[in-house]
């Protein structure tokens, strides 16, 4: 799977309607062989400040919101980890 796609926003507990705008970080990114780390590392974080934004307008779907600010972390981590690992075997080649 590649990292640009998103998987389905989770429903709007008043409404039954997806919550719009909210995006969960894709599983299995980790597998996308990219060393473009800055880029991710970049929509990981602005993904992570517009969940935020959400939480902090009063948006109604906080479980929602938690779990995609949960996996956007999560992501985040995989992907710094990775950039180590990465430029780790690039100084010692």
């Amino acid at each position: 799977m590649c990292w640009q796609l998103d998987a389905p926003a989770p429903a709007d507990n008043s409404t039954g309607e997806p919550c719009a705008g909210i995006r969960h970080a894709p599983q299995h990114a980790s597998v996308f062989h990219s060393t473009d780390f800055k880029t991710e590392i970049e929509r990981c974080k602005f993904e992570i400040a517009a969940v935020e934004d959400a939480l902090l307008a009063g948006h109604p779907d906080v479980p929602g919101l938690c779990l995609a600010l949960t996996d956007w972390s999560a992501e985040l981590c995989i992907l710094r980890a990775q950039q180590a690992h990465h430029d780790s075997h690039r100084r010692n080649s």
